[in-house]
Parts: structure tokens; sequence; C-alpha cells
């Protein structure tokens, strides 16, 4: 989850912060594509977390774990889709702190689960 979880957290920040990155010359995703593409990159890579979050359910994820992939995973989805809409500063922070309250809530979900065996 964290290999999924890594890119789109830090490219939400990497958009709030672009005109920092332009200025020092760091070719981060939104310097190089535009805050714009990046945005719709970052949601498409929400989607594909979310997605593989279900995964773990089948996997003895359990009751916990949907929730917890469902709950975390829509308000980040949510969070991203925003970003779509509007790339400032602002929009790109929440993003970025929703991809924390997604990894957050599913790792506590994943604690239910192994407490409950």
């Amino acid at each position: 989850m964290l290999f999924l979880w890594t890119p789109p957290h830090f490219w939400s920040l990497a958009i709030a912060n672009e005109a920092e990155y332009r200025a020092a010359g760091v070719p981060m995703l939104p310097v190089v594509v535009g805050a714009e593409r990046a945005a719709r990159i970052v949601h498409w890579h929400a989607l594909a977390l979310v997605a593989a979050s279900f995964v773990l359910v089948p996997l003895g994820g359990g009751w916990p774990v949907a929730v917890g992939a469902a709950v975390g995973g829509l308000y980040f989805l949510r969070k991203t889709a925003a970003l779509v809409r509007k790339q400032d500063r602002r929009t790109a922070m929440t993003a970025f702190f929703a991809s924390m309250v997604q990894l957050s809530a599913l790792l506590a979900a994943v604690a239910v689960q192994a407490a409950l065996r």
C-alpha cells in the first residue's frame, strides 16, 4: 500500500509548492507537466490506491479493512477530485493531508482486524 500511497501523497505536496520547486530548478511532477495534469495524475493514482486497498479484504482483511478502505479512500478521492477542479495551494495541501487520513484509516483497520483474531 505504501508503494501506491507515496506518489499521490508527495505530488499533492509538490503541487502546493510548485513555485518553490520551479525556482529551485527541481523537476517535480507539476513543474514538468503542469499543475492541472499533475492533479489528474494524483487523482488516478489515488483511485489505484483505493482499489488496491479493497484487495486486502478477501485476503483476510475482513469487515474492518473494508470499512477503513471505504472511509479513508472515499475521503482521499473526494479531496483529489477537488484538486483536479482547482489547483491552488490550499486544495493541494488538503489532498496531501487527506492522504495521511486514508493511510491512517487503513492501518487502523488492519490493527483492529488483527486484534479481532
